[in-house]
């Protein structure tokens, strides 16, 4: 039995669709695994950037950008991208948190809609 359609404001499900050949229940359990593996990665990537470990941090801010692209959250993407900079460029301390801030706050948004999302078709 095929899983509903969930429609998300953050992304182009459309997009994703086509390329996972419409397999709506493949996408869903990709959304549900970015939200079950990113879940505490805001906190994650601020202590590293207090504790000054820039490489660490930007990994993770890059693995979240490709998911996000590849899930179609465009706007995570773009905004992980703009951090991603700041952190391989070791910007000054008050423009690397205002990109940290805008990103935390995107990426909880995206994960609490999943989540939201997840409990209303369950």
């Amino acid at each position: 039995m095929n899983s509903p359609k969930i429609i998300y404001s953050f992304g182009d499900e459309d997009d994703v669709l086509e390329r996972l050949n419409n397999n709506v229940d493949l996408f869903n359990r990709m959304i549900i695994k970015f939200k079950e593996t990113y879940l505490k990665s805001d906190e994650e990537i601020a202590m590293l950037i207090i504790q000054e470990n820039f490489d660490d941090a930007r990994i993770i801010v890059h693995s979240i950008k490709g998911v996000a692209r590849n899930l179609g959250i465009v706007n995570l993407a773009m905004i992980a991208d703009k951090l991603e900079k700041l952190l391989v460029s070791k910007a000054e301390n008050e423009f690397l948190m205002e990109g940290l801030v805008n990103f935390n706050n995107t990426l909880v948004a995206v994960l609490n809609e999943i989540a939201k999302c997840e409990k209303e078709n369950n």
